[in-house]
């Protein structure tokens, strides 16, 4: 007897639970009544056979497995003592003959979907004369896997989670390897192998509700078993991310931020999502926590360009992209007409200024002039006009800029401007004698 249940495994084998053996195989050299019993065999892997072994003592024995499954060929074989002649042998199932008599015939091959049922062989044998002995067993076919079963971890299912297809392999048959295949509406969407006892899953995305149901087969396709269907509502995890700047359109030396906007499920707050973001579909910035990107002034100079984010979680099993978003870095604008009226305007108004303190400058001097000649003429003339500036004198003018002329009204659409030139002989509380106002109208010239 060998139990083969990979390399590097200890096995210990039992008889009626007691422990008679070590090893990948037990031998019994010698068979008798006595070694007849309830055998199983235990490996350190978990691994664990159990089996009936009967030895007779007749002429003729029936020979037949001690586990049989679903979807394996099965040997019979008829066995008497060498020292007697088989002149014919005969196989029968529930007393019917499945083998025709021949002198020769000692074993045979039920077919796999003809397993269950009372099998004897009936031989003659020739000692010295014909005898005929028959045997008998009743074969009890085991389940090689039981039928599969479509379940969920979580529910309601969101995208991303997993839908499992669940059997159980008999302990003896756990390397089997068997072929699951996934359907949804009756449309086959997984198809993949496997040998290990845990169960198979299917991954699912927002777009796969539907009602699913999982086979299982083995790999020569003897024993194949459906699940019931099962239907199954898919909702969304988290929403599809949008993309916002702060500050767009963005100009040379300013600092954009991108934030990706995205709303988890109610019932999954808990779940970790991981951001990154693309300019004209290049990575700028890899999968992390934060959902903000910041480029620096310095990063802005070629940064024009369509951006995008993109959400995961963190298997990768659920992800998205947003719609891009476009950037654009504009130079800061200057107004070069604006800023040579200006300018122009400046140079007109120091001219006019200069022109008028030589102006000033020359009254000053008439002033001084007709000072002296009335004082000679009129000595009371002279008292009243005793503050006028003499010669050597300081005259001080006040000079006042205005937009337009006091208590006039313009309806021109030309820039005005209007300087109060005022004289007075001191600087502080001057007794103003004569005043003198001149308009000037200033005008940008648009054509050279």
């Amino acid at each position: 007897m060998t139990f083969n249940g990979g390399i590097g495994v200890t096995y210990y084998w039992y008889k009626d639970n007691e422990r008679v053996a070590e090893g990948r195989s037990y031998t019994i050299t010698s068979a008798q009544v006595g070694h007849s019993g309830n055998y199983n065999c235990r490996s350190n892997s978990g691994l664990y056979a159990e089996f009936r072994l009967d030895v007779g003592d007749g002429p003729v024995i029936l020979q037949a497995p001690p586990l049989v499954y679903w979807g394996s060929d099965m040997v019979l074989r008829c066995h008497s003592r060498p020292q007697y002649r088989v002149i014919n042998t005969t196989f029968y199932k529930d007393d019917e003959v499945i083998q025709p008599s021949t002198n020769d015939l000692t074993t045979v091959i039920i077919p796999r979907n003809q397993q269950v049922g009372r099998y004897r062989c009936k031989r003659t044998l020739s000692w010295e004369e014909h005898v005929t002995y028959t045997d008998e067993v009743s074969l009890h076919i085991r389940e090689l896997f039981a039928k599969p079963r479509i379940s969920i971890v979580q529910n309601p299912v969101r995208e991303g989670d997993n839908i499992i297809c669940n059997t159980s392999l008999s302990l003896p048959k756990k390397r089997t390897l068997l072929q699951f295949t996934f359907y949804r509406d009756g449309h086959e969407v997984l198809n993949l192998n496997s040998s290990s006892i845990h169960p198979v899953v299917l991954n699912v995305s927002l777009e796969d509700s539907g009602n699913y149901s999982c086979e299982v087969r083995t790999a020569n396709n003897t024993v194949m078993k459906r699940s019931a269907e099962l239907y199954i509502q898919i909702q969304e995890l988290f929403t599809k991310p949008n993309l916002t700047a702060i500050r767009n359109p963005v100009r040379k030396g300013d600092m954009v931020t991108l934030i990706c906007n995205t709303s988890l499920s109610p019932l999954r707050q808990s779940t970790e999502l991981q951001f990154a973001f693309y300019r004209d579909g290049q990575n700028v910035q890899g999968f992390n926590l934060s959902n903000r990107y910041k480029a620096q002034s310095t990063e802005l100079e070629d940064s024009s360009g369509n951006y995008s984010c993109e959400v995961r979680t963190p298997t990768n099993n659920v992800k998205k992209r947003s719609e891009e978003l476009s950037i654009q870095i504009k130079e800061y604008e200057h107004n070069n007409t604006a800023t040579l009226v200006t300018i122009s305007v400046i140079i007109i108004l120091l001219i006019i200024i200069i022109i008028l303190i030589i102006v000033n400058k020359n009254r000053c001097k008439s002033l001084m002039t007709s000072t002296s000649k009335r004082q000679t003429a009129d000595p009371q003339e002279t008292e009243s006009h005793r503050d006028l500036p003499g010669e050597g004198d300081v005259c001080y003018a006040d000079i006042k800029i205005n937009r337009k002329a006091p208590d006039t009204h313009t309806t021109s659409n030309e820039d005005l401007f209007y300087v109060n030139f005022t004289t007075s002989k001191t600087a502080s509380s001057p007794k103003v004698v004569e005043t003198q106002v001149i308009y000037s109208e200033i005008k940008p010239r648009t054509e050279i």
